[in-house]
């Protein structure tokens, strides 16, 4: 691991994850829990967003529930994250006629080392793929993770940036690693085509979009679920390491 490189990595995620909760970076510090409203409008419809770095916790939450959650703050900062702290608040919601919903936990990664060039198989070549062939692409559904999902709901028609992508001989795309805004990072989505899994192709399109993001001079992000494991481990392959989780909650 290149500590500096890393270093720098996890911090402006620190800070970009801060600023989806209108809050700094520094409020993940500190080993406290910092809770707040959220920036109104949210930059995405979440009820709660929640993160911890381990050092630090803060939550962000609808203001007319603000009160509610610093009463009712764990003791230990980490814990606010926890499924326990989020099924209280989901009764607290059903006990003011507001239906709650809270997602899988997930993981946010940050690049450990400058991304590497893995070999191909042969016949795949890897090449940028712009926005607008991204949005070209959506409503086939093929890629949801890459490209972002049919409906629009996620907000990919306009988050979107750019892509790698992986084709065969003869032009057919087999991967996509689709780059996006979050906050103030770039957070990469992957997909693979059944017919083409095992092939590497997910690690492939990954390093390429991690080296494109870098060279433009912005910060790589990847994230999942905590219960994707095969996501998990292509983050792993691309010299990704874990450095926070998260918690969101919605209205249904």
């Amino acid at each position: 691991m290149d500590e500096a490189f890393f270093g720098r990595q996890r911090d402006a995620i620190r800070e970009g994850i801060a600023a989806q909760m209108g809050l700094d970076g520094s409020t993940l510090l500190g080993e406290r829990l910092t809770i707040t409203a959220r920036p109104e409008p949210p930059p995405w419809p979440y009820f709660l967003f929640g993160a911890t770095f381990g050092v630090g916790t803060a939550l962000a939450i609808r203001g007319d529930f603000l009160e509610w959650a610093q009463t009712n703050a764990p003791a230990k900062h980490f814990a606010a994250i926890r499924a326990e702290y989020m099924a209280r608040l989901v009764r607290e919601g059903e006990r003011r006629g507001d239906a709650l919903s809270p997602s899988t936990g997930g993981l946010g990664w940050a690049l450990a080392d400058a991304p590497r060039v893995p070999p191909l198989p042969a016949g795949v070549v890897i090449g940028l793929i712009s926005k607008e062939e991204l949005e070209e692409l959506r409503p086939s559904g093929v890629f949801h993770n890459g490209i972002g999902g049919v409906d629009g709901a996620d907000g990919r028609q306009f988050r979107n940036n750019f892509g790698m992508a992986a084709r065969n001989e003869r032009g057919e795309i087999l991967a996509v690693a689709g780059v996006f805004d979050t906050s103030t990072m770039k957070e990469i989505g992957v997909d693979v085509v059944n017919e083409a899994r095992g092939m590497g192709l997910a690690r492939a399109v990954v390093e390429a979009a991690a080296r494109e993001i870098l060279d433009r001079g912005q910060t790589p992000f990847y994230a999942c679920a905590d219960t994707n494991i095969r996501s998990q481990r292509t983050a792993l392959a691309c010299g990704f390491v874990p450095v926070c989780s998260t918690t969101s909650v919605f209205m249904r």
